[in-house]
């Protein structure tokens, strides 16, 4: 199977019968155009400093990578954005940067997709995470309707430009190709991406029932901070009051201060009582809270 993948703004095109089985498209500077400095510039908005200031601080690490490959947790993730760029804002304000990225369709593409599709089929791949999906899908659906699929990095668990990303979505192109790649449009193809996703879903509810052990928390109790817990901290350079809950990973809710029980704060909480020092890794360094209060409701 001969696959051309198109990865930068295209040159018009100009195919030949037998040139290719199908196409590959990016998504990000191909298909829909980004802007990183829009990102930058909110963030520095909410945290009060100059977008330079942030800027040389940004990396692309293993947490970056791992959350495009949907192993990071947004929690985790804008976690490790604050001590990265030395900055403390909430998840909410990081999410809203973070999904400005997004500036148009890119110029011309919509013309030269239709003028392809009537040619080859075309499929798109995407190194992108779960809150970047959730925010482009429908306000791009319409130019997204062109692809047959369109592979993300965050459902496949990989990322280009590593072989195995394109080994895996070549095979399943010329499978697709084989049975006769069914998907004839985006009505037909966004029905099977909503059952897909409904049934992956269920089952991923199905194996956490299966496991799950359910507590009444307002039936625990205890001076010492465990699963369950409501925890009042304060900052002890700042004095600033804050409160978290610590929940499972499912429940999960960081802007309406429930925590998860494996994230940073609540390892360092889990154990401790009313009175004890907690230090926690921030942006700039480690900050100090001190636990004032203990409850269970």
């Amino acid at each position: 199977m001969y696959l051309r993948a198109m990865t930068t703004a295209l040159p018009p095109l100009r195919l030949s019968p037998g040139d290719a089985d199908a196409l590959l498209f990016d998504l990000g500077r191909v298909v829909i155009d980004i802007d990183f400095t829009k990102v930058l510039a909110c963030w520095a908005g909410h945290a009060g400093c100059a977008p330079a200031d942030i800027a040389a601080r940004f990396a692309a690490d293993d947490v970056y990578f791992d959350h495009e490959r949907g192993k990071v947790s947004d929690e985790e993730f804008f976690e490790n954005l604050r001590r990265l760029l030395g900055i403390t804002i909430s998840d909410e304000q990081f999410l809203e940067g973070w999904n400005s990225i997004f500036a148009g369709e890119m110029k011309g593409i919509v013309p030269l997709l239709e003028r392809a599709s009537q040619h080859l089929p075309l499929y798109a791949f995407s190194n992108t995470n779960r809150p970047h999906v959730a925010h482009f899908s429908k306000p791009y659906a319409d130019v997204l309707g062109h692809f047959r699929k369109v592979f993300l990095s965050c459902a496949i668990g990989l990322r280009k430009p590593d072989a195995e990303a394109y080994d895996h979505v070549i095979k399943a192109i010329a499978e697709a190709r084989a049975h006769g790649d069914l998907s004839e449009n985006a009505e037909y193809h966004a029905a099977k991406e909503r059952q897909s996703f409904i049934e992956g879903r269920v089952l991923e509810l199905e194996d956490q029932m299966g496991r799950a052990d359910v507590i009444d928390i307002s039936k625990l109790s205890g001076t010492s901070v465990k699963f369950g817990a409501t925890v009042t901290l304060v900052d002890e350079d700042t004095d600033e009051e804050r409160k978290y809950q610590i929940v499972g990973d499912v429940e999960s809710d960081a802007k309406h201060g429930k925590i998860s029980l494996s994230s940073p704060i609540a390892r360092a909480l889990i154990g401790k009582s009313k009175g004890d020092t907690v230090e926690v890794a921030a942006p700039g360094g480690a900050r100090s809270y001190e636990i004032v209060k203990v409850e269970f409701k």
